[in-house]
């Protein structure tokens, strides 16, 4: 294919040699947006396409990169085919993945120290992590061309501001959360556990310890794959003995952390039931027979221990904040030296870390054995409700006393979940939209609170700085 500088303004017709394209792997971030834009004129010009269709899915194989496209409604492909968007986002994804598993199968991420050799890329490569602070940084460029206008006050701000304060709040978010679950614990008088879950050798690409044994074959997020698969298994076993999880059983929160060689761990804060405090370690251990595999840690309770919220918070601001380390004590530092010799993520090693995680698309933070209620604590804490007149004893009345802006609220959500089911007097607003390739979709336009709809306000506006 030609220079992109050459034909950046070519509007005629493309013929596409696919054989042509680069391997993915060594896909620039602006050779990306040069092959997305053609790619999307390409299809623009082009008779559409015959799709496949599998049980209520319309598949087509675009022959780049191996790339598909699928739909439950047949003219949602040739948009995207024809959307730039859309091919940025492919080839973005695409490009990461094959380059994380050449580096992978060739063993360039971690490994052992070898004295005269060149430092050692841990966690990520210098490419990936590269690439991820460019990617920030011109994101960044994009935000700060636009404001936020409150319509009644006149009052702007920046957009890039207000994105870096909203980082900021989830570590913040995150934190309440984990601590919420741990007051519902501490009422219901349960213990908590630590445990972290390793994959086999065969999903190592470059093991601190111990023999190479990797099998390139299950790629570099197949370490992940069989966390998740292990983790469906230990929760089916517990299910078959009586024991769900829940509010009565256990419940807790999960964290995805990379090995020095890329590969996958995971950290899970586990609080649970006395009586069934046995039956989930020997469900952990029929799963993961290796010692080495899991480790459980119980967690102490009394003074001078830390708490379960604090035990997981350092786990939090490592894949979320972007301010430097700044050790608070020689004890830190050498927790943190400790956390590398165990072949665990560092926090002085969080931007390499945080860019493993956005390279591979992977979900990071996940609560378990709770009901989803983070979308709706937020709106609800979004409204004004200072002096809304609410009925004695109603649900509005129970909301507005119990969890708007309450230091307890979304405890208190937990303990009530029951209140935001389907089919409860607690739930989100939503209307029927489409995406914009025409797939239909439902867009939250306010919260509902017993008889009372709470819709959006227009009250800001995004416009150009």
């Amino acid at each position: 294919m030609q220079n992109p500088k050459y034909i950046s303004h070519q509007v005629e017709p493309l013929l596409l040699d696919v054989s042509s394209l680069p391997n993915a792997r060594h896909l620039s971030r602006e050779y990306v947006l040069y092959l997305a834009s053609t790619l999307a004129r390409h299809f623009s010009n082009q008779a559409n396409p015959q799709p496949a269709l599998t049980g209520s899915k319309f598949i087509v194989n675009t022959h780049v990169y191996g790339i598909t496209v699928e739909s439950s409604i047949e003219s949602a492909i040739y948009k995207r085919l024809s959307c730039k968007k859309f091919w940025r986002r492919a080839l973005e994804k695409k490009a990461n993945e094959e380059r994380l598993n050449h580096e992978a199968k060739n063993a360039i991420i971690g490994g052992k120290e070898k004295e005269g050799k060149a430092p050692l890329q841990n966690y990520c490569s210098d490419d990936t992590l590269i690439r991820e602070q460019n990617k920030r940084k011109d994101n960044d460029e994009k935000l700060s061309r636009y404001k936020v206008v409150n319509t009644i006050t006149n009052k702007e701000e920046s957009l890039l501001k207000i994105a870096q304060a909203n980082e900021k709040n989830r570590i913040s978010e995150l934190y309440f959360m984990v601590k919420s679950l741990e007051k519902l614990a501490m009422e219901r008088g349960f213990k908590w556990l630590f445990i972290t879950l390793t994959a086999p050798s065969k999903f190592h690409p470059n093991p601190l310890k111990g023999r190479r044994s990797y099998d390139p074959d299950v790629g570099i997020r197949g370490s992940h794959d069989y966390l998740k698969r292990q983790w469906v298994q230990i929760r089916s076993i517990l299910n078959e003995r009586g024991i769900s999880a829940g509010p009565e059983h256990y419940f807790g929160f999960r964290t995805v952390e990379p090995h020095k060689d890329g590969s996958l761990h995971w950290h899970l804060l586990v609080f649970v039931n006395i009586n069934s405090l046995d039956s989930l370690s020997t469900a952990i251990r029929e799963k993961f027979p290796e010692k080495t595999a899991a480790t459980i840690v119980h967690g102490k309770v009394g003074s001078g221990s830390a708490s379960a919220a604090t035990y997981l918070y350092k786990y939090i601001t490592k894949g979320i904040s972007k301010e430097k380390t700044n050790y608070k004590s020689n004890s830190e530092r050498t927790m943190d030296n400790e956390r590398e010799k165990r072949d665990l993520a560092s926090l002085r090693n969080k931007d390499r870390v945080q860019a493993a995680l956005k390279a591979l698309g992977i979900r990071q933070y996940q609560p378990f054995g709770v009901y989803g209620l983070n979308t709706i604590f937020k709106k609800i804490n979004k409204l004004n409700l200072q002096n809304v007149s609410a009925p004695h004893g109603s649900i509005l009345q129970y909301v507005r006393d119990n969890i708007w802006r309450n230091t307890d609220g979304y405890l208190n959500m937990l303990k009530n979940a029951e209140l935001f089911t389907s089919n409860a007097q607690i739930k989100l607003i939503k209307e029927e939209t489409q995406s914009s390739y025409g797939e239909p979709k439902k867009k939250v336009i306010g919260i509902r609170i017993g008889g009372t709809d709470f819709l959006n306000d227009s009250t800001y506006k995004i416009v150009r700085a």
